[in-house]
């Protein structure tokens, strides 16, 4: 089972991820790029818990924990320490502060930066975790997503140029791109291709609602530059198998949304 995760981020990027259970579970503060490993470590430490309780009147100091029942198993210490400091709000003198059980390595002080364990810890459970990046990582990111995509959109085109001949339950296709918000912001969105007839540009429609994007809404049809395709998707009905979607990592790893 799963339960709900409370997200906030501070200025430096930093995610706090907790859980309001009894006492209340938390993980970080996480490397901006670790909001999606620290989301997987909790839920795996709630489920373990979970099922330890059914057991037991005292919440284990250690627990083992894992991501599903073919991955490896790994211990984890639960020490109950306060929040991070200086989060959302001056701290209140006159109230003891509020303590989680905390996920930290075994052995570990309670201190211990979580950088340095939280990787390892990742990794063994199959994660797929990077380093701890603290800044430029989301921009580098993105920009190698779209060079993938780049390289690829010949051998996309091509399929999407076949797709008329297939049978019924034929891919879908799908583009992520950046629109122009205010502020001179950019918002990311995923269109839909029409038609693709010149290698260099492709005639699509909204797929989503922009917040903030003077000019466009949701089932807008326009042209875009090929060039300006940062990510694809290609989706088979018939299989659930996903291609592309090189972007959708990198957000959950920065946090721009949490697994449902």
């Amino acid at each position: 089972m799963s339960q709900q995760v409370l997200h906030s981020t501070n200025a430096a990027g930093r995610h706090w991820l907790t859980m309001a259970t009894s006492p209340p579970l938390q993980i970080g503060p996480v490397a901006p790029n670790h909001c999606r490993i620290g989301y997987h470590i909790l839920q795996a430490v709630f489920t373990a818990l979970d099922e330890a309780m059914e057991s037991r009147d005292a919440v284990p100091e250690e627990i083992d924990i894992r991501m599903d029942d073919d991955s490896p198993v790994e211990r984890v210490a639960l020490p109950m320490l306060p929040g991070p400091a200086n989060w959302g709000g001056p701290d209140d003198a006159d109230e003891d502060p509020t303590l989680f059980l905390t996920v930290r390595p075994v052995g570990g002080e309670d201190d211990d930066a979580v950088d340095a364990w939280i990787v390892p810890l990742a990794d063994a459970l199959g994660l797929e975790p990077e380093p701890a990046i603290a800044e430029g990582g989301y921009e580098r990111a993105m920009q190698a997503a779209k060079d993938l995509t780049q390289a690829a959109l010949p051998v996309v085109r091509e399929r999407f140029l076949e797709r008329g001949v297939l049978n019924v339950g034929r891919p879908a296709f799908g583009f992520k791109i950046g629109l122009v918000a205010e502020g001179d912001g950019t918002e990311w969105v995923w269109v839909q291709p029409k038609s693709w007839s010149s290698q260099d540009r492709v005639t699509v429609t909204l797929e989503s609602e922009p917040f903030a994007v003077p000019g466009r809404k949701l089932g807008d049809v326009f042209d875009i530059a090929a060039t300006d395709i940062a990510d694809y998707l290609i989706y088979h009905p018939k299989s659930g198998e996903r291609e592309g979607g090189f972007t959708d990592r990198i957000a959950a790893d920065y946090g721009l949304f949490l697994p449902s």
